[in-house]
């Protein structure tokens, strides 16, 4: 009997001895698998590191473009009101009567061009200048100012 533990015993030992080298196999491919998982992990980190580092260059880029952008609206802006207000100024002064500005203004004073005598409205096809020549357009002086 003695015997027959003995040898129950050292059965069982060698089947615990053969499980604990099949999980200290396993726990070296499952420990080289996660260094190897770190490494990549810290590759695509450094990498991202760079992308952040260029994008967040990017942002403050865009920022001072939108910087000087708000500058030259600002300043546009001001010229807007400066117009304005030129203009209220303008349209608050007391204006000429029309007699004086019909004297000031040599166009004003032209008379408006009229077709002559016997022009025929129905004619719609032909040469403009045969149609000007013949409403007067082209013998008439400009009056002398």
């Amino acid at each position: 009997m003695v015997q027959r533990l003995q040898s129950t015993f050292d059965t069982r030992l060698g089947v615990l001895q053969n499980l604990a080298q099949q999980t200290a196999d396993q726990a070296k491919v499952t420990s080289a698998a996660v260094a190897d998982l770190q490494q990549k992990l810290n590759a695509q980190n450094e990498g991202v590191g760079a992308k952040v580092d260029t994008v967040s260059g990017q942002v403050q880029s865009l920022n001072d473009s939108v910087d000087e952008l708000k500058s030259r609206v600002a300043k546009l802006n001001k010229s807007v009101e400066d117009l304005q207000t030129q203009l209220q100024n303008i349209q608050s002064q007391p204006q000429p009567g029309r007699r004086r500005i019909m004297a000031q203004c040599p166009v004003a004073r032209r008379p408006a061009l009229r077709p002559r005598r016997g022009w025929n409205h129905s004619r719609t096809a032909g040469s403009h200048r045969a149609d000007a020549s013949a409403a007067g357009y082209l013998s008439e002086r400009p009056p002398r100012l």
